[in-house]
């Protein structure tokens, strides 16, 4: 069986105690987005995880690789940016901090940020900083 779901379940888990002040859900905000919020598993217009699998070794066994699309968002009321891009960039250095050495409770054998892309806007209701990341894991099956 694919190690997904118990990854999934690992980070909805074990991210909120890092990510101080941010509401990290499991999968899509069904509400606007608002202050701090991490989505595990959605990213729009995009599948929540992609993978992939092959052979480990000669024996037979088999290697899983895939990414867990992530979504993140920093807002504030203002018309600095400032704020919410370095809300963003701590948040996803916290999480590779997270990430180091784990095993995702046994699920996987490794688990890092593969990927980001940042993006920062502003208007008169204020400044957003939107990333998207994969948490890329690698798992023996």
């Amino acid at each position: 069986m694919s190690s997904v779901p118990a990854a999934c379940d690992w980070l909805v888990a074990n991210l909120p105690p890092v990510l101080t002040g941010w509401e990290v859900l499991d999968g899509p905000p069904i509400v606007d987005f608002e202050a701090d919020g991490l989505s595990i598993g959605y990213v729009p217009e995009e599948m929540s995880v992609t993978s992939k699998e092959g052979t480990a070794d000669l024996g037979g066994g088999r290697l899983e690789v895939y990414d867990i699309n992530c979504l993140m968002w920093s807002y504030r009321g203002d018309e600095d940016v400032k704020p919410v891009r370095d809300r963003c960039f701590e948040a996803l250095a916290a999480i590779g901090v997270k990430l180091k050495g784990t095993t995702m409770g046994g699920a996987v054998a490794r688990a890092q940020v593969r990927f980001m892309d940042f993006d920062q806007q502003q208007n008169a209701e204020g400044a957003w900083g939107v990333m998207v990341f994969a948490i890329e894991c690698q798992a023996f099956k």
